[in-house]
């Protein structure tokens, strides 16, 4: 049998570009999802996949794809921001994450869906206050467990919840918002124009990523 090869497909992804020296201390390649027609795939492969579809036709289409592996041990890289799906509809990312969760498990025989937060090093913590995180130490060590049948359960989920810090200003325009989007359920895009500015702020606490936060402490 030949050796297993470790591939990733997403050599796009900006979480690969991020990482791709981390990345490529474990696996053997990365491909595009475009090159999954032409790639010669082999049985034993195991594939990470960090590649997901913007709209519902392309995920059609990447699922149609998927027959080439259909045996092969695939490691989904998801959201856990998929929560906010129990209460609204309107946020297009999570909506097609968990999407591509449903379309893949019924594609592929030994899947394995790995729900995290934003992959960060520590040093980012600071800009990440108010929201969902996993380390990248503890993401490339979960990986290299995934690789090595440590880790066999056919979803994983693992983040971390940083707690807000900042001015008491700042504090006070989070709070705010965080009670705006509590109440602006099931429709919370509706502030969106208020994202559109804390996001030119530099701030990543808003939209889905808020509201991730908020449902993982209740249910603590």
């Amino acid at each position: 049998m030949n050796k297993m090869r470790k591939i990733i497909i997403g050599k796009n992804s900006k979480l690969y570009k991020n990482y791709k020296n981390d990345f490529l201390e474990i696996f053997d390649l990365a491909i595009s999802h475009k090159d999954i027609s032409s790639f010669n795939f082999q049985p034993n492969d195991f594939i990470l996949f960090l590649s997901y579809p913007r709209s519902l036709s392309a995920l059609n289409k990447l699922t149609s794809l998927l027959t080439k592996i259909k045996k092969n041990k695939v490691l989904l890289l998801s959201t856990c921001s998929i929560v906010v799906n129990h209460l609204t509809n309107c946020y297009s990312y999570p909506k097609i994450k968990l999407l591509q969760e449903k379309y893949f498990s019924k594609t592929l025989q030994n899947l394995i869906i790995f729900r995290v937060g934003t992959i960060i090093s520590k040093n980012d913590y600071v800009n990440y206050y108010g929201t969902c995180i996993l380390s990248d130490k503890v993401f490339f060590k979960m990986i290299s467990d995934f690789i090595n049948n440590n880790l066999n359960d056919q979803l994983v989920t693992k983040f971390d919840v940083l707690d807000f810090k900042g001015s008491f200003f700042e504090s006070f325009i989070y709070k705010f918002y965080c009670c705006l989007i509590r109440i602006s359920i099931p429709f919370p895009c509706i502030l969106r124009p208020l994202d559109f500015i804390v996001r030119l702020s530099g701030k990543p606490w808003y939209g889905y990523v808020a509201l991730t936060k908020i449902i993982s402490e209740e249910k603590k």
